[in-house]
């Protein structure tokens, strides 16, 4: 610890002081080496993350993230299946019993002219008693901006019960 003069009325301060013990006056904050050599590291790694990123994103590239048309269909296909899954979780009494019965095959989900996508899904799940049934779905969705989608229409099909 050492010993400064204040600037405002000439007594001593402390160099670990906030402010002056005889008149109060803010001393200036004093730097910390071993901050400042951390936050000399973070920046220097800051700096190397963005220009990774930017070089990722160059378009010299080898791989440019395209899939092929049979690609996209398949992941929109893929993706109106998994959310016409959660959208009939939403409509169960007891979501957390939901037992999907079908996987995902790009056979069960059939697009539509205006690129909706209409999906059959089979699941046992809870009744309102405790009961389990299972039940059909058949859900239509769509995608929008932002990688998020609609239910346009949710209705089950057909009800079996079973022990």
């Amino acid at each position: 610890m050492a010993l400064t003069k204040c600037k405002e009325c000439g007594g001593q301060v402390s160099t670990i002081a906030d402010a002056c013990p005889s008149c109060g006056a803010k001393v200036r904050a004093r730097t910390d080496p071993k901050a400042a050599a951390g936050g000399c590291l973070t920046l220097v790694l800051l700096a190397a993350g963005i220009a990774w990123g930017l070089d990722s994103c160059s378009p010299d590239t080898k791989d440019q993230g395209t899939k092929s048309p049979s690609e996209q269909a398949q992941e929109a296909a893929s993706n109106a299946f998994y959310m016409c899954e959660s959208f009939i979780k939403d409509q169960l009494r007891d979501p957390d019993t939901a037992q999907f019965m079908t996987d995902f095959s790009p056979d069960l989900v059939t697009k539509t002219a205006d690129s909706h996508f209409h999906t059959i899904i089979r699941l046992r799940a809870a009744n309102g008693l405790g009961g389990k049934t299972i039940s059909l779905f058949s859900c239509e969705t769509h995608p929008v901006p932002g990688d998020k989608w609609v239910r346009d229409d949710l209705e089950e099909q057909n009800a079996d019960t079973s022990p």
